[in-house]
């Protein structure tokens, strides 16, 4: 008899167990990893299916499909899209998509955000904009003697019934 088991289980521990083990097997993807896993050890395919509870016709497909995926390295596409991020540099991925597909690649929206993603392209920042002052006002005239040059401040404040007042300053 165990010394002290959890209340209302029989199996105290077993969480912990399974996740020494790296988890439950609930995704497909586990499992194929697990069917593979077990081939290696060298049991059969059709044990290792059973046991890992993943049907054998599955597990021939995800593989036949994970590796038609990695065989597919989309190299006109990578290459269309580096030449078109290069002309327009403010086209994000859906514009780009779109200017692709029109053009006839035939590529999922999905997998080219992947691809543009992978590939580091960005759309470029706009440049701040730099203020810049009226041409007529950068070559100020100045004065070679007293009086030449005359400049007005004008400022404006309210009495306590809301009337104007302007005050001038000459120099």
């Amino acid at each position: 008899r165990a010394p002290q088991t959890v209340a209302g289980t029989s199996r105290a521990g077993e969480s912990s167990a399974a996740r020494a083990r790296g988890g439950k097997l609930l995704s497909p993807a586990r499992r194929h990893d697990a069917v593979n896993h077990l081939v290696g050890q060298g049991f059969s395919q059709r044990l290792a299916c059973r046991v890992a509870g993943l049907s054998r016709s599955a597990y021939c497909r995800t593989r036949a499909a994970g590796e038609a995926k990695t065989l597919r390295d989309h190299g006109p596409v990578r290459q269309w899209m580096n030449d078109c991020a290069a002309t327009h540099r403010r086209w994000g991925y859906t514009r780009a998509w779109a200017r692709a597909t029109s053009e006839g690649i035939v590529v999922g929206r999905d997998t080219f955000r992947r691809l543009w993603r992978t590939e580091g392209l960005h759309v470029r920042a706009r440049k701040a904009h730099k203020p810049r002052t009226a041409p007529h006002l950068q070559h100020l005239v100045r004065a070679r003697a007293p009086g030449q040059v005359w400049a007005i401040d004008v400022q404006f404040d309210s009495d306590w019934k809301g009337a104007c007042l302007e005050g001038l300053s000459r120099h």
